[in-house]
């Protein structure tokens, strides 16, 4: 049974598209579990006069072991969803994005039921951030307990936990698999659950009879049987000095603290103001960071910068987007700080002025850069 195909375009102009979703039931016990099933049948023994069991059973004492049951039925069509993540598509055209276009396989389960799906969705490379993976939930997912569940997150098969206003683009590439985070659960634990599902072989061929590649789990190599060794004469190697060896050493450490700054630097300079947050005065925020000097990079290049006159610009490819004109704190002003504050009531302050408005000349918005959340202001347009 091939997945059916999600697409998250205008569905007034484009064709109409369908899910790609996969079902199933994850079977087998755990560890804990097995040890609670023999303490309660030891208890109802002993509660019936009748001797409990105590012979020692080795089986509970292995790695929780799943099975996975794959439903092969067709299902219900989703309703239609009303805002779309992606730029809209030629009527003829058999993609939804073109050459931004970027799949995700979402993985969504209930640790209580053990009911999983499986959806294929399509993004928009660019525009597309963590959130709107989960945004897809209640317009895609057809198992009732999978779409009324909470969920705090999404992560990736190593467990790894990925930020709501992290570009798709940054964290994905081909057709990815992200795993859905139910409320209390961590997202290692999740990517332990996921694992057995991820790995079946049904699973994986269901898949790949709609295009989409994954890794099947490896095996485990057989031993072979050992040969008698044979004496064979070695010639001695020349040990490496103490000094080549400490700069080897060295240039490894080098490198892997150029790695962390560089990351760091990264993270700093693009991640977009959330409430709360603030820009001082002489700081600038990229959108892109050192990505926007790799060759090849897909990335349009954006910039924030909050001048120490009072006024915030937004630079864009063709020049200056926006302009938000402040006032700075004077001398003797108390409680007044100079710089961008976005304030938790999405309210914008600069220096000792309340914004109300912003100069637009350009076609860049406001989120996802350089802010999560739009602001309070109203927009008036302007010419350059």
């Amino acid at each position: 049974m091939p997945l059916r195909k999600s697409s998250t375009g205008d569905s007034t102009k484009s064709k109409k598209k369908s899910i790609r979703r996969l079902r199933g039931l994850l079977t087998g016990e755990s560890r804990s579990e097995r040890r609670a099933k023999r303490a309660a049948e030891r208890k109802s023994a002993i509660e019936a006069g009748k001797k409990p069991d105590i012979v020692p059973h080795p089986e509970d004492e292995d790695e929780t072991v799943y099975g996975v049951n794959v439903e092969n039925q067709s299902v219900a069509e989703p309703t239609p969803i009303n805002e779309p993540l992606l730029a809209p598509k030629n009527d003829d055209d058999e993609s939804t994005l073109g050459m931004g276009a970027l799949q995700v396989i979402l993985l969504l389960m209930d640790p209580k039921t053990r009911r999983f799906e499986l959806l294929q969705l399509e993004f928009d490379s660019q525009n597309a951030v963590v959130r709107d993976v989960l945004a897809q939930v209640p317009h895609s997912v057809t198992e009732e307990a999978l779409r009324k569940q909470k969920y705090s997150g999404v992560c990736d098969r190593a467990g790894q936990e990925l930020y709501y206003s992290t570009c798709l683009g940054d964290v994905c590439a081909g057709s990815d698999i992200l795993i859905a985070l139910p409320e209390n659960i961590d997202a290692k634990e999740c990517a332990r659950l996921a694992k057995p599902i991820l790995s079946d072989t049904n699973v994986i061929q269901m898949l790949r009879s709609s295009g989409i590649e994954i890794s099947a789990p490896a095996e485990t190599p057989s031993t072979p049987t050992p040969s008698p060794p044979t004496e064979k004469v070695s010639e001695p190697t020349p040990s490496p000095t103490s000094e080549s060896s400490s700069r080897g050493v060295f240039i490894i450490l080098l490198v892997i603290a150029a790695a962390v700054i560089i990351q760091v630097v990264q993270m700093s300079v693009t991640a977009p103001l959330g409430p709360g947050q603030s820009l001082s005065p002489n700081a600038f925020m990229s959108k892109c960071g050192y990505k926007a000097f790799l060759p090849g990079s897909l990335c349009e290049e954006s910039s924030l910068i909050m001048s120490d006159e009072g006024v915030l610009t937004l630079y864009g490819p063709s020049g200056i987007e926006w302009e938000i004109v402040g006032e700075t704190c004077g001398s003797g002003t108390d409680g007044c700080k100079n710089g961008l504050s976005f304030n938790e009531d999405k309210t914008l302050t600069i220096g000792k002025k309340a914004i109300k408005q912003a100069t637009v000349y350009g076609d860049s918005t406001f989120t996802p850069f350089p802010f999560t959340e739009l602001p309070k202001i109203r927009m008036t347009k302007g010419r350059k």
